[in-house]
């Protein structure tokens, strides 16, 4: 059995004791930039809910335009029905009048005095 050599033995621990001496200047290094990382970190974060905050004006947004574009197509479903029916009425009132070649009371002049009573101008008065 081979004695085991010393000297390689010592030199190794030595090499380890050198590594293990430079510690604090590795702490002291991670130290000095640390506090750096630390606001690269607190940057990115800010930028982060910055972002975030932006997704959520820009789809408060979207959802305003929204409800603003339904109201302006119920208010446009409400014109074109009320259109519609206006027209059929236009319609309606034509036929008539030209069905008995009378004048339609939709067109019919308005006396000068006002519309009289059914029964006459003085009818109602007792």
């Amino acid at each position: 059995m081979a004695l085991p050599d010393w000297n390689a033995m010592t030199q190794a621990l030595e090499a380890i004791g050198e590594q293990i001496a430079l510690i604090p200047n590795y702490v002291d290094e991670f130290k000095q930039q640390y506090p750096l990382q630390r606001d690269v970190m607190q940057q990115i974060e800010q930028m982060r809910q910055e972002i975030q905050q932006g997704h959520e004006r820009q789809q408060a947004f979207q959802q305003q335009i929204q409800a603003q574009v339904a109201a302006m197509q119920q208010g446009l479903s409400a014109m074109q029905k009320g259109m519609a029916e206006m027209e059929l009425r236009i319609q309606a009132r034509t036929t008539n009048a030209t069905r008995d070649n009378t004048p339609s009371l939709a067109y019919a002049p308005i006396p000068a005095g006002g519309v009289e009573p059914p029964n006459g101008p003085n009818e109602n008065i007792p």
